[in-house]
């Protein structure tokens, strides 16, 4: 007898045992991704965890009590069940047929009950490991998930006692809306739990207002995990084992993960086919050979403040409403706007260029072409298609044509660095595909809102994949990045061979506002334009903050902000600065260097004051408060010298006349005080004469002349200087 009752305790403990083991799930191990108020009333759940066999699974809208019971049972209540063991990442979509049987419509199990009658107000649905009920007995085991549109809008709907945190493993959108989805990534996670958060976020969802039917279908394909990591611990080579954690090549049915923070990183040289790709952020991976590439492949690119940026898409086939989708961008005012926009250079109102989406914005993202994104936060963009493996060409428009500009906005469409001096020379010296071999960056790093910068062909700067910038039109044919121009880089870097001697000269405001003009000196460029060595300021936008130089000789009136001189008599060249500020401002000159000889010094001449300022000692500065506005050059001067200046030296020197149009001249860096200038024509015939008061800069207007070379004849109090122009 006393074996008997043993033997009875002890099946008891067992069963009891087994039945736990069974229902060992914690809330987190299930979470809702999709909820329709509409039609048949659907749902759907992800298993972050593996869901043991003959596990049963009850959903309800009935509402909790927030003690120990449901209020009633009245509402509806499906029972989900199956035999085998449920995967880590399988989806299963219902069909809750209000009024009628619930039906599994993607996914494993059966399902059996009532079913539900979700509202698109004030509704929750709850899943339990035990069947709901309205007496006094807490469910055990309990809840594992929840979703809502409301939770509070029906006075009831709370989560206490209910072991749900709501933003953890329950998600209230608050919003009495009719249908959600879960539109982010299900793929680049280690571990299953890591959707968790990602689930968890409502700026991953597709949210439908009226129409809840809209999130239909509901797809049934997996969440998968990373199970092949790249180490790089031997070589560049994909097809190396010793380079993946475990170290096995992957396979078609491989989820791989480059993550950042490696010294090497793949080439693929032959056949691949992996299930997925994702590629953190700073990484990359070279293709070489045209090989064969097949796989989804994700790539991150790290916004690390919430200001804009220029970016692009390094994969193809990704769509603007997946980027939306995928992304809680920032919004702003007047019709919807986000902070997701490509450029139109037709538009002739600057203002109108960027052709900014709105949350229903579709199409594809085109490949090679800029976007520019501001995100609500800062975080990672992402980009999900397949690899470009081959060479790209982007057709340029010349919107100058209807009245815009020509400036067109492209971006690396590599998942690899690619080397802008390779790209410049060939599109812009080889070839005349663009203005020049000059390509134009925004820096969100400069000042509160950011500036554009100019990179020139011997710059050799390396584009970052998902990087976009614009280039100067000069045809309407294509430009074409190569998959030869690919490369890894340890960092995105200013990776090229230094002129001998560079000059980079600041200026800033007191709302810290802040502009550069860059100065190279070596032996391979001239006073003059030399494309490829001097960069024009940025004219897509206008600038009504700046600082740039002109040519010392061949003046055209273009405005650099880098220029490229000889490195030899450095101590003769005296280069125009020009500055573009509004009265008022309080301004400070600021220089840094890099391989000047020591014998040599920085100093600015400013003519208004006729001072000269050391800037490449120490800390030093030239500040100044403009009392009329600065629009051009003739007050500032730039000189490497040995020792402090005299402007009597050099004034003559450095005047520069040139047109600006076919009826007006300017002449830049005179003196202060009465000027005469005469023109004549080949055969001596003075054709205009004037005198004037000059404060350093003058535009003259000229009578109607028949187009040919005539000389100008400018006598100052300093002097005088004769040049030869073409109107």
């Amino acid at each position: 007898m006393i074996q008997k009752n043993f033997l009875k305790i002890l099946l008891l403990f067992f069963v009891g045992f087994i039945s736990n083991i069974l229902n060992a799930q914690s809330p987190g191990d299930i979470a809702f991704i999709a909820f329709n108020a509409d039609g048949i009333d659907n749902f759907a759940f992800v298993a972050l965890a593996d869901i043991p066999a003959n596990t049963s699974i009850w959903f309800t809208d009935n509402e909790w009590d927030g003690i120990d019971r449901f209020n009633n049972t009245n509402e509806g209540e499906i029972k989900w069940s199956y035999t085998a063991v449920l995967t880590a990442g399988s989806i299963v979509a219902i069909a809750g047929n209000a009024g009628g049987a619930a039906t599994i419509t993607n996914g494993l199990g059966t399902v059996t009950g009532s079913g539900l009658n979700l509202s698109p107000a004030n509704e929750t649905l709850y899943a339990l490991l035990s069947e709901p009920i309205s007496i006094a007995a807490m469910p055990t085991p309990g809840f594992l998930a929840g979703i809502s549109n409301d939770l509070s809008g029906d006075g009831v709907g709370v989560l206490t006692s209910t072991g749900l945190t709501d933003g953890i493993n329950f998600i209230d959108f608050d919003n009495d809306k009719d249908g959600f989805k879960y539109s982010g990534l299900k793929n680049g996670q280690h571990a299953f739990s890591g959707y968790l958060p990602k689930i968890m976020n409502k700026g991953l969802w597709q949210i439908e207002a009226s129409i809840g039917g809209n999130i239909l279908p509901i797809s049934g394909t997996s969440f998968t995990i990373i199970n092949a990591t790249w180490n790089g611990s031997s070589d560049n080579n994909w097809e190396t084992a010793a380079n993946w954690t475990p170290a096995i090549i992957p396979t078609s049915t491989s989820d791989v993960l480059i993550p950042n923070g490696l010294t090497r990183y793949p080439t693929i040289s032959n056949v691949v086919s992996v299930e997925s790709v994702t590629l953190e952020s700073g990484t990359t991976l070279v293709t070489r050979f045209s090989p064969s590439f097949t796989g989804i492949v994700t790539y991150k690119r790290s916004l690390v403040t919430d200001n804009w940026y220029l970016v692009s898409s390094p994969v193809s086939g990704e769509t603007i409403e997946n980027l939306i989708a995928n992304h809680t961008f920032a919004t702003g005012t007047g019709g919807g706007r986000i902070g997701l926009a490509p450029y139109d250079n037709f538009e002739t109102t600057g203002g109108l260029r960027w052709d900014y989406q709105v949350i229903t914005s579709t199409g594809p993202v085109l490949k090679g072409i800029g976007y520019s994104v501001k995100l609500n936060a800062p975080g990672d963009v992402s980009f999900t298609g397949t690899l470009h493996t081959d060479d790209v060409p982007i057709a340029l428009t010349q919107g100058t044509l209807s009245g815009g500009n020509d400036f067109n906005l492209i971006g690396n469409p590599y998942t690899a660095y690619i080397n802008s001096g390779t790209f410049l020379t060939e599109e812009g010296i080889n070839n005349s595909n663009i203005t020049s071999a000059t390509l134009w960056l925004w820096n969100q790093g400069v000042g509160p809102s950011g500036a554009y910068e100019a990179k020139i062909a011997a710059d050799n700067f390396k584009i970052a994949p998902g990087q976009s910038f614009f280039v100067e039109a000069n045809s309407g044919n294509n430009v074409t990045f190569t998959e030869a121009m690919q490369s890894h880089q340890a960092t995105e870097t200013f990776q090229r061979s230094k002129p001998k001697i560079e000059v980079h000269l600041f200026v800033n405001d007191k709302n810290y506002n802040s502009r550069h003009l860059k100065i190279y000196y070596t032996n391979q460029a001239t006073r003059g334009f030399d494309n490829g060595f001097d960069g024009e300021l940025f004219r897509g936008f206008s600038n009504p903050f700046a600082i740039y130089s002109q040519l010392i000789s061949n003046n055209n009136g273009k405005n650099y902000q880098i220029q490229s001189l000889p490195d030899s008599d450095i101590e003769t060249t005296i280069i125009p600065i020009g500055v573009d500020a509004i009265a008022g401002k309080e301004i400070t000159f600021s220089s840094e260097t890099l391989n000047l000889p020591s014998k040599l010094k920085v100093f600015l001449e400013d003519r208004k004051t006729n001072t000269f300022a050391r800037l490449d000692k120490g800390k030093s500065n030239y500040k100044v408060t403009l009392t009329q506005n600065l629009n051009g050059v003739g007050r500032f001067y730039l000189h490497l010298a040995q020792s402090a200046l005299s402007s009597n030296n050099f004034i003559l020197n450095t005047v520069s006349i040139y047109k600006t149009d076919a009826t007006t001249l300017k002449v830049a860096g005179l003196p202060i005080g009465k000027t005469n200038l005469s023109l004549f024509s080949t055969i001596g015939k003075q054709v205009y004469s004037t005198t004037f008061e000059s404060n350093g800069i003058k535009n003259i207007s000229l009578p109607k002349l028949q187009t040919g070379v005539y000389f100008v004849k400018v006598q100052t109090g300093s002097g005088k200087i004769n040049k030869k122009i073409i109107l």
